[in-house]
Parts: structure tokens; C-alpha cells; sequence
């Protein structure tokens, strides 16, 4: 917070800077400011879905631009079961950490 009111004050401060100063100031704060929030929020960001016990199944659909992963399937019974969690003909794009996981004896199986 101190960093951006320097920034600020600094930018609207200085009457003597070009427009184009002015602006590329302006164009580097939002992104900071933008790179700073995404960095909060993918620390506690989680997947879209989780499947921890049952079954899921995924078909034709489209997972995209999750800050966390897309899919997590896992299974703290620490016993190997069914199948828990099936995708086919699904896009899974833009995930800011795995797009599908399979942890603590989960599984799944994705198919084109």
C-alpha cells in the first residue's frame, strides 16, 4: 500500500511529465496492482471442482481461467476405489496450477 501511494503521489505530483510518462505510469500501476491481487488469490485459490468421494462425470464441457486447478480428485479413505471421476471431450484451458490432478489415492480417466 505505502509503494502505490508513492507511485501515486509521485505520478500526479510531477506537472512537468509528458502525457505519455503520464500514461505508461498509469499502465504500469493497474498492472502491479493487477499482478499483485492475482498473486493473493491464487495462493488460496482452489480448483473448480473437487470430487472427494462418489462419482463425477464430465462430458462436453469447459473448464477455463481458474486461478487454481481445474479438476482435483482425491480420496482420503488412503484405499484405491472406483473410478471417481471421468472427463471426455472436455477443454481445459487457462488454469493457474494443474488443469486435472489425481492425489491420496484418487483416480480418474480422461478421454478425446
Amino acid at each position: 500500500p505505502e509503494l502505490m501511494e508513492q507511485l501515486r503521489s509521485y505520478n500526479l505530483g510531477e506537472l512537468d511529465k509528458s502525457d505519455e510518462q503520464k500514461e505508461l505510469m498509469r499502465k504500469f500501476q493497474n498492472k502491479f496492482i493487477a499482478m499483485r491481487q492475482k498473486f493473493k488469490n491464487e495462493v488460496n485459490a482452489g480448483p473448480a471442482i473437487v470430487v472427494m468421494r462418489g462419482k463425477c462425470a464430465l462430458i462436453n464441457c469447459e473448464i477455463s481461467d481458474c486461478l487454481g486447478g481445474g479438476a482435483l480428485v482425491c480420496n482420503a479413505s488412503g484405499q484405491i476405489m472406483e473410478l471417481q471421476l471421468y472427463i471426455k471431450r472436455c477443454t481445459i484451458r487457462n488454469c493457474g496450477k494443474a488443469g486435472v490432478e489425481a492425489r491420496e489415492f484418487g483416480n480418474l480417466v480422461i478421454e478425446n
